[in-house]
């Protein structure tokens, strides 16, 4: 016979049961919106454990400007908005400003607009901030993603939208991207080993200034320092260690035991 309260059995189970996804993350008025049931053909295979994944491997898109600021996209993002297509409606307000930009970056990312070749293919990171500023949950974080080579398996994707070369980007900028990078991880801190950071060009000779000095220096840096994170500094395949130019006076942690990096 049970004597406890349907409630209590309720919160007992909540409490041991592992949260995957994250909470809405909000800082001041942003929030991490989750899109991924909107997303389509993302390149990746399979799945992946909760208990296995590390953190969050950091991108650039190196993409001038952001996408969806090009003018087919931005017709095609009128359009939709013209016909009232379902997705971009519940997603968008009748009264936004950036509205069609929105719809456009949205549909680059989630797929729905369709490349020059015809092919429809959203972009493989877990996260994002676009250039217009708006956070997104692109994928599920047990979806194994194509986003990192290496790093596929055991960090999230965790992408700035745009291009940033020598110069630090806008101070503004850079305050509401750390605050996007802090709201993922902090959305990740229940997992039990979820407390690193590392980078896509540790795996892969083709990304070795992906995220680059002025991301790592001026947004990843200040949120490893504030939640006491772990840099994860390891060469993969082709890939590279960190720089010890990018991390300041925080000493890079080469090898993790358990991880079967080094």
């Amino acid at each position: 016979m049970n004597i406890l309260h349907p409630f209590t059995l309720r919160i007992i189970g909540e409490l041991f049961t592992k949260r995957v996804e994250p909470d809405t993350a909000e800082i001041g008025n942003h929030k991490i919106v989750d899109i991924s049931d909107l997303v389509e053909n993302v390149p990746g295979k399979g799945t992946r454990k909760p208990d296995s994944l590390l953190g969050a491997c950091m991108h650039v898109t190196g993409v001038k400007g952001g996408y969806g600021t090009s003018g087919s996209q931005r017709k095609w993002a009128e359009r939709q908005l013209e016909d009232k297509t379902p997705w971009c409606r519940d997603l968008v307000a009748d009264t936004d400003e950036d509205a069609v930009v929105k719809v456009a970056i949205r549909g680059r990312h989630g797929g729905q607009f369709r490349s020059y070749k015809g092919v429809k293919k959203g972009t493989p990171y877990h996260f994002i901030r676009t250039a217009q500023g708006e956070w997104l949950q692109l994928n599920s974080r047990l979806c194994r993603t194509w986003h990192g080579n290496g790093a596929n398996s055991r960090f999230d994707g965790v992408a700035f939208d745009g291009l940033w070369k020598s110069d630090p980007p806008d101070p503004v900028e850079v305050m509401d991207m750390r605050a996007f990078l802090a709201a993922v991880l902090r959305s990740g801190s229940h997992l039990e080993s979820y407390n690193r950071v590392t980078a896509h060009r540790c795996y892969s000779s083709q990304r070795l200034g992906d995220p680059g000095l002025p991301i790592w220096k001026h947004v990843v840096m200040p949120i490893v320092r504030e939640l006491g994170l772990e840099v994860h500094s390891v060469a993969v395949g082709s890939g590279r260690k960190i720089p010890q130019s990018w991390m300041g006076n925080i000493l890079r942690v080469d090898k993790f035991a358990g991880t079967g990096e080094a």
